[in-house]
């Protein structure tokens, strides 16, 4: 850890590069089960990155935040629900985000699949339930799903709207009554 502040401390003045250090020793202190170091060290690496424009270590801390180390991440399954779709809308208001989708669809299937109870297990059913239509389009059914949820639960309603809309607006396979 010595190396990480002393390596930190000649690029203090670069964010960008510190963003990068911060991720890296995040995973250093996870590793070493110093999971509220490694949290905060994430998080603030996650607005680093997020402020200085870096799309790519932002797209990384995100799917670490939410994927890898959610356990480690959240205690609370409608703070996970409500990342998922902050995160969600901005891949889908960014086409050059477009190719990450599908990915970010598929981890949230596997994710909800290993709960077995709450809101974050009723995406998983949800999902389950779309069959065929999620292989088609993971990204939007797992989205659908997420959108779903949060309405039941009343979560994140700043955003819902803006789901809602993209929804409508990839059209079919999403269906009217999907959106019931």
């Amino acid at each position: 850890m010595e190396c990480f502040s002393a390596v930190e401390n000649q690029f203090k003045d670069i964010p960008e590069v510190r963003a990068w250090m911060l991720f890296r020793e995040c995973e250093v202190l996870f590793g070493r089960l110093l999971v509220q170091r490694a949290k905060s060290r994430l998080l603030e690496a996650e607005a680093l990155a997020e402020t200085q424009g870096e799309r790519d270590l932002l797209l990384s801390i995100r799917h670490k935040k939410l994927f890898v180390r959610f356990e480690e991440m959240y205690s609370n399954q409608a703070m996970w629900i409500r990342d998922i779709v902050d995160e969600g809308l901005r891949l889908a208001s960014d086409d050059t985000l477009a190719s990450t989708r599908d990915s970010f669809g598929k981890n949230i299937s596997i994710i909800t699949n290993r709960i077995l109870r709450g809101p974050m297990n009723e995406v998983g059913l949800k999902i389950f339930g779309f069959r065929e239509r999620w292989h088609q389009n993971p990204f939007v059914f797992s989205m659908l799903a997420v959108w779903t949820i949060s309405r039941k639960y009343r979560l994140n309603a700043r955003v819902l709207a803006q789901i809602e809309t993209y929804l409508r607006m990839f059209g079919a396979p999403v269906t009217e009554s999907d959106l019931m």
